[in-house]
Parts: structure tokens; sequence; C-alpha cells
């Protein structure tokens, strides 16, 4: 699956060991869970497995939480790495494609 913006916005990153290639975009989520409470956090890219997001709690990976993108039902992950005021989430249901090309289209209406 690729997405082909005029502006260059949003465009596939493909990196190599993954399964999937991810999406570039920014987009304000919630994340949380009722130990750490719920943050907005910025969305940086997402795969139909998982997603990176801007964070800047103390969650440790193993960590498992729920990602709340507007207009979809709360979507459970777990933190897979930490560094540098980024978390690597990975998704405990991998999204259906067309929820994928949803969340892009929303993220760049948003623009």
């Amino acid at each position: 699956m690729s997405y082909h913006d005029p502006q260059s916005v949003f465009r596939p990153l493909h990196q190599e060991g993954r399964k999937q290639s991810r999406v570039a975009l920014s987009m304000d989520i919630t994340l949380g869970s009722s130990s750490v409470g719920r943050r907005k956090v910025d969305l940086l890219d997402l795969s139909a497995s998982g997603c990176r997001v801007e964070c800047h709690f103390d969650v440790e990976p193993g960590r498992h939480l729920v990602l709340t993108i507007p207009g979809l039902a709360p979507i459970g992950c777990e933190v897979r790495w930490r560094r540098n005021g980024m978390l690597g989430l990975h998704f405990a249901s991998a999204l259906h494609p067309s929820v994928l090309d949803r969340v892009v289209a929303q993220a760049c209406n948003r623009r």
C-alpha cells in the first residue's frame, strides 16, 4: 500500500527489518491506561500493526496501553521501545487496511 500526496506530506517510511511500511503523519491522539492516566500525544507514523508517538511521560517497554484516535474505537497496544521522547507501539490487533486509509485521510484533512 502506498500513499501519494502532492506536497509529500505523507509518504511511506521504508525501514529495513519491518514487515510493513509505516506512513508518516502528524495527529493528536490520546494514549494511556488506568495506571498512567490519559495523555494527549502526537502520532508520528502508522502501520497496520503499530505506530510511533511523541510522548513525554515515563512508560516502560512491555506496558499495555490504550490508544484513542478520534472517530475510532480504542486500540489496545504494547510499548515495544522508548527513546528520545518517543514510543514504539505494537497493536494487539492489526488495523484493517480501510481503517488505516481512513486515519491517513483524517490526518491529511486536519492539515
